[in-house]
């Protein structure tokens, strides 16, 4: 697609200028006049492991640019099994017949080799370059884009820190990467508002997709792009999520709403030596149960938190699917006064 783009390019440059020098009108002036404010399809290697990475990758894998080569995690144990599981960068581009290296920490960035491409585009890679890779391109630098409205939420997790944090707005940037995480100068920006019910895996895919408009833009304007310095005094971190993160603690009926819809279906309490999940709730605001936080208040699963109360409306057990909670209540007991912790 790359060559046929430049071809195309050509004929219409070309036919532009011998028309003018005829003496006479060119339709294909205007072509030529936007091509030439356009930047050339250019040389990419493509660096991402996470599933936020997949949208870029495809779009970039649609437009006149060449992918040269994409870089991924080596497959990793996952499940109950460890089984080795590839990423879905490393499935996807397998789909697409693109060429595929694989690149994790220590020795194997060796094999990172940028000197052969224009830009490298780096997307939930999950891996930090070392500073001999971030200047290797012919371009001379790197771009980056990340889940969040930089220099707020700088790290693994910008997604799961601004939900847990309540923000009204997040967003996606684009920036230059530097040797120091998430701090390079910013390309450009796009807000997205967080509305009160949205879950995690939602703000995830919607920040995926509208990252991949923003990076074709970015590529389109390459030859014009403007840096523009982080505010590092304003920077917040968004490290990485640990299971003590995804757990209920019933302290505040706000903030257990806030760690469900964040990482649904995995956030989790335990009854007795069970650890169970709930998948969805409904925060009751303004209610003062005067019980112990973590008790079971009625049939419905309405649980007390030290500040107000939520009702379990989907759950799941281990191994098992998610269910709602009055299907969930015909094979598991969870009577009123049972205290969860």
């Amino acid at each position: 697609m790359a060559a046929q783009t430049r071809t195309l390019t050509s004929i219409a440059v070309v036919t532009a200028f011998a028309d003018i020098a005829a003496g006479k009108p060119s339709p294909f002036f205007p072509l030529a006049c936007a091509f030439a404010l356009m930047s050339a399809p250019l040389r990419i290697a493509f660096l991402g492991t996470a599933a936020f990475a997949q949208p870029c990758l495809t779009a970039l894998h649609k437009s006149a640019h060449e992918i040269t080569r994409v870089y991924t995690k080596p497959p990793q144990p996952a499940g109950r099994g460890r089984a080795l599981r590839a990423s879905v960068i490393d499935s996807t581009a397998q789909d697409l017949g693109l060429p595929l290296s694989h690149a994790g920490r220590g020795d194997a960035l060796d094999r990172v080799d940028l000197a052969d491409c224009d830009l490298a585009v780096v997307v939930a890679f999950g891996v930090l370059l070392p500073p001999g890779c971030l200047s290797a391109p012919r371009l001379g630098w790197c771009l980056n884009v990340h889940p969040s409205l930089l220099p707020h939420w700088r790290g693994p997790a910008p997604i799961e820190r601004a939900l847990l944090a309540g923000e009204s707005h997040t967003g996606v940037s684009l920036i230059r990467l530097t040797d120091t995480q998430d701090a390079g100068p910013i390309i450009c920006q796009q807000r997205r508002a967080i509305e009160s019910t949205m879950t995690g895996p939602a703000l995830h895919d919607i920040l995926a997709q509208e990252s991949a408009p923003m990076l074709l833009d970015a590529l389109a304007r390459i030859k014009a792009l403007t840096f523009t310095e982080q505010d590092h005094a304003a920077a917040t971190d968004a490290p990485k999520i640990t299971s003590a993160d995804r757990r209920l603690t019933w302290k505040d009926a706000t903030q257990a709403d806030r760690i469900i819809r964040t990482f649904t279906p995995r956030a989790w309490f335990m009854h007795g030596t069970e650890r169970l999940c709930a998948v969805d709730a409904h925060m009751i605001e303004n209610t003062s149960t005067h019980r112990v936080p973590g008790t079971v208040l009625d049939d419905a699963l309405t649980v007390a938190c030290a500040r107000g109360s939520i009702q379990l409306k989907a759950l799941q057990r281990p191994g098992r699917a998610p269910m709602t909670a009055a299907a969930f209540l015909r094979g598991y007991r969870l009577p009123p006064g049972t205290v969860l912790s």
